[in-house]
């Protein structure tokens, strides 16, 4: 499973994961006193590894995927409406596709202006 998160259209991100080992995860759940400073160490790499990699990169072929599923969910506007992407989410697990999409839609006016409406939200 993994969760894509874009503010922007075509721009999309995703948390880094730290790849835990089962050492690590045995010392995470040791009860003994004398895993402590070990253990206070491991939390402070973690903590650096989410630091200096908040996200991962993504394959071209996954923005593209992403992309085509957020086209195929965003609202129709009709003439001289838009609308403004507040943020999308988008969860792939395996074949199954779930997401949210917040928006708010737009009217244009002659006069240039913007008549924001109620902001709107589309999941699936």
């Amino acid at each position: 499973m993994k969760t894509y998160r874009s503010s922007q259209e075509g721009v999309w991100t995703t948390p880094a994961h730290y790849p835990i080992t089962e050492a690590e995860t045995a010392l995470f759940n040791s009860e003994d006193s004398a895993d402590d400073a070990a253990k206070e160490a491991l939390k402070e790499t973690i903590a650096a590894f989410y630091a200096t990699n908040p996200s991962e990169e993504i394959s071209t072929e996954v923005v593209e995927q992403l992309n085509s599923i957020y086209n195929s969910h965003k609202p129709e506007v009709g003439e001289g409406e838009t609308y403004e992407l507040i943020s999308a989410t988008i969860t792939l697990r395996g074949e199954k596709v779930s997401g949210l999409i917040n928006c708010r839609p737009v009217i244009l006016k002659e006069d240039g202006s913007k008549d924001l409406k109620t902001q709107m939200q589309i999941r699936f």
